[in-house]
């Protein structure tokens, strides 16, 4: 994939694949390809049967992801779910944003963040249902963290806009604030990325909005330029 987009110079990045569980491989993965100019990111999954990215054993992965300045982007995980969760496209429709929601809340109230300060997470499909439980994460405490989830909300997580139903972007955008949100498509299986764009266009509320959105946030990892 990197030598893909070598083949094309401004048009693409890479998030990296580590060999998850197995912490030696993956940071010896880190050192292989974590300094190309073109490796901008490291994608993971949200959790799988047997492990979770919370456990202390990733403490020293993810402090290696932050130190070179990569954010880990997450997606959820599929191979794990439930059976019930098979039938009628529940899987992607609910499962998915079950998945990157208990994985991302496991990383927030273990303290895993606390213990990598700098790290950068961006959380898919609006944070999953995060934002629209906020406040009740808040009044029912906040595991061995350091803050209530509404900190990190505002201070630690980044969104992905993967929803098109406004309500929910409207919410996501009330409970993190324009600067924490970034573009997200999942192209192509729910459209064209032009939806994605103009999804953003419709329903952020001012200019700055919008230019963070689609562009200047997520220029601090991949890349200097921003839609207009």
């Amino acid at each position: 994939m990197l030598e893909a987009a070598d083949r094309f110079p401004g048009r693409f990045t890479i998030l990296l694949a580590l060999p998850l569980p197995d912490i030696e491989s993956s940071l010896a993965e880190l050192d292989r390809v974590g300094s190309h100019p073109l490796a901008q990111g490291v994608s993971a999954l949200t959790n799988a049967e047997t492990w979770s990215l919370d456990e202390p054993q990733f403490e020293a992965l993810w402090a290696d992801v932050a130190a070179r300045n990569l954010p880990l982007a997450l997606h959820p995980a599929f191979d794990c779910r439930p059976a019930k969760f098979t039938d009628w496209t529940i899987g992607g429709s609910l499962h998915a944003v079950m998945s990157s929601s208990l994985g991302v809340t496991r990383l927030v109230m273990s303290g895993m963040l606390d213990r990598v300060p700098t790290l950068d997470v961006i959380v898919p499909h609006l944070g999953g249902t995060i934002p629209y439980l906020a406040q009740r994460f808040v009044d029912m405490g906040r595991g061995e963290a350091e803050h209530d989830m509404a900190h990190y909300l505002r201070h630690r997580l980044y969104l992905d806009t993967c929803s098109y139903h406004p309500p929910a972007f409207r919410c996501a955008l009330d409970t993190v604030g324009s600067e924490r949100l970034v573009l997200g498509t999942d192209y192509p299986f729910r459209g064209s990325l032009q939806r994605a764009v103009e999804d953003v266009v419709v329903n952020s509320p001012t200019a700055e909005s919008r230019a963070a959105i689609l562009g200047g946030t997520a220029s601090r990892w991949f890349g200097s330029s921003s839609p207009a």
